[in-house]
């Protein structure tokens, strides 16, 4: 049979349409998850503790509008496109909607601290038994080992921190929660690859994430470096340790980065600073040699990329295709009207009408995506997720709300 030709824009839904997404967690690593789901087409349901909701609404300045909105800059950042339903599950009643909304999802996103939920009445047994096609995704600072994980705790444990900084300062954090961000990343992944195993089985699962976990799993090559050869990695400060050059350079009015990741881009690199010799130089012919003999190269380029601008580098180098690129401030990044290459900016307004731009997703499917939404007031869903998913009445939810189960 012939397959007919489609409109590329006939019958297109998001990637997710149709998924339902709890989301019991709150700060950054579970938002951030829940969020690329959103993004994807996911319907998420942020479950928010009354009467202020997410822990980060309150983490300002800088606010969109009335602080007391909860509209923080942080909250704002990994919430864009959710149902917020704010419902205190320390009351049975709470707890007997959850389940009940449970039995009805998809997924389950928390990073309830172990023991908290079974505590709730709400462990990993009981949401299996609600709804065993489940995918429960659990986030953790530690795994099963009791402790609460911020991110600054996270980065020093995990030996981040150890090799970020200045090789004669102390050791020092990636300016954003980066371990947050990773076992967001890695939660997401899992739970994906969880709903395609599903399709097979007909089952869910359970998944563990720690924060802990997925930032050693993130030193991958110099964590890999110092298992092969037992030697500890040291701070390498803007440079690279098995790779040169690879790093930042000043220059006449400021800085840029170089990274010559092979023996063919330095050759390109020598030749744009007029020094072709370098590259047949017996010291740094190879990558291996130019690691071995990196102050030697380093003392030589240095004082030549210091006799230009920025531009000048910039514009030499990627004409012959040699990876460079300006060291951006912010407001250099993002504070311009024309986006930066490769980044999406989204203008989105909220329901009390504040316009807001935010970063938008780093993937996108070609029409997979849907419509990006704001990030939502504490509640504002609340009435219309337990009518749509529950099929309450009005009464029922005023008679919640009087009862203090839901806000």
């Amino acid at each position: 049979m012939t397959q007919q030709a489609m409109d590329p824009q006939e019958n297109v839904h998001p990637a997710l349409d149709g998924l339902t997404v709890l989301d019991v967690s709150r700060v950054l690593a579970g938002p951030y998850c829940s969020m690329i789901l959103a993004d994807l087409g996911a319907d998420v349901i942020k479950i928010e503790r009354p009467p202020a909701g997410d822990d980060t609404r309150a983490w300002g300045p800088p606010f969109l509008g009335d602080p007391s909105q909860g509209l923080s800059a942080y909250y704002l950042s990994v919430n864009r496109g959710k149902r917020s339903v704010c419902l205190d599950l320390k009351s049975q009643g709470g707890r007997d909607l959850f389940l009940a909304m449970v039995a009805q999802a998809d997924v389950l996103v928390e990073n309830f601290a172990p023991g908290v939920a079974d505590r709730l009445g709400l462990g990993t047994d009981v949401i299996a038994a609600a709804n065993p096609r489940i995918v429960h995704a659990s986030i953790t600072a530690f795994g099963e080992e009791p402790g609460s994980g911020y991110d600054l705790v996270i980065q020093g444990m995990s030996g981040l921190m150890s090799i970020t900084g200045s090789t004669d300062g102390p050791p020092t954090k990636v300016g954003v929660a980066i371990t947050d961000v990773i076992a967001g990343l890695q939660a997401s992944s899992a739970i994906l690859a969880a709903i395609v195993a599903r399709q097979r089985s007909g089952r869910g699962d359970h998944i563990s994430v720690s924060l802990l976990g997925s930032a050693v799993a993130a030193l991958v090559n110099v964590g890999q470096s110092y298992l092969v050869s037992g030697k500890p990695p040291g701070r390498w400060e803007n440079a690279h340790p098995q790779i040169v050059p690879y790093q930042l350079f000043a220059s006449a009015d400021g800085f840029f980065t170089v990274a010559a990741g092979n023996d063919k881009l330095f050759t390109k690199l020598c030749q744009v600073i007029g020094e072709v010799d370098l590259a047949a130089d017996a010291r740094f012919n190879t990558n291996p040699l130019r690691v071995a003999n990196r102050e030697e190269l380093i003392t030589i380029l240095e004082p030549i990329f210091a006799a230009k601008c920025t531009n000048e580098w910039l514009d030499a180098l990627r004409a012959v295709d040699v990876p460079c690129g300006p060291v951006s401030s912010l407001p250099e990044l993002l504070g311009q009207v024309q986006q930066p290459a490769g980044v999406e900016m989204l203008e989105l307004v909220t329901s009390s009408g504040e316009s807001y731009k935010t970063v938008g997703p780093a993937a996108r499917l070609n029409g997979r995506c849907r419509d990006m939404k704001p990030a939502p007031l504490v509640g504002e869903h609340t009435e219309q997720v337990l009518s749509e998913l529950l099929g309450l009445d009005g009464d029922r939810i005023e008679q919640l709300r009087d009862d203090g189960v839901i806000r």
